[in-house]
């Protein structure tokens, strides 16, 4: 049974075997101000309309990695990191992860995952967001 994960229903290995779960390595995030247009991790658009579009994982992720990014800390590596790095949300290089402030709007092709009947609301608030007429 060496290096095997034990049974359900046991709450420790057996002597001998490795767990099955790891401890995820530390990441260091950086925040990168940028002139680009977009909004602040904070806004009410970034949690809804990303959360819609990524999933709520990787939204809180984001989130956690700017109040690390904040308060100088480092985070464990997020599970979502993979789906932030995908949709262009931050870079991640060598357990550092940095994140370009503001966030941007929902774009193509991830405007596309937003349900039809929910698209004339998204493209509302971005109006709302953005200060756009």
């Amino acid at each position: 049974m060496q290096g095997t994960c034990p049974p359900v229903g046991h709450a420790t290995p057996p002597t001998g075997t490795t767990p099955c779960l790891r401890e995820r390595p530390p990441v260091l995030p950086l925040i990168a101000e940028t002139d680009r247009p977009g909004l602040a991790p904070e806004d009410p658009y970034v949690r809804r309309w990303w959360t819609c579009v990524l999933g709520p994982t990787s939204v809180a992720d984001l989130l956690r990695l700017v109040r690390a990014a904040r308060e100088g800390g480092t985070i464990s590596r997020p599970l979502g990191l993979n789906g932030l790095v995908r949709a262009g949300l931050v870079r991640h290089q060598a357990g550092v992860v940095v994140i370009p402030i503001p966030i941007p709007p929902v774009s193509a092709p991830y405007d596309r995952r937003i349900p039809p009947w929910l698209r004339h609301a998204h493209a509302r608030e971005l109006r709302i967001a953005t200060g756009a007429s």
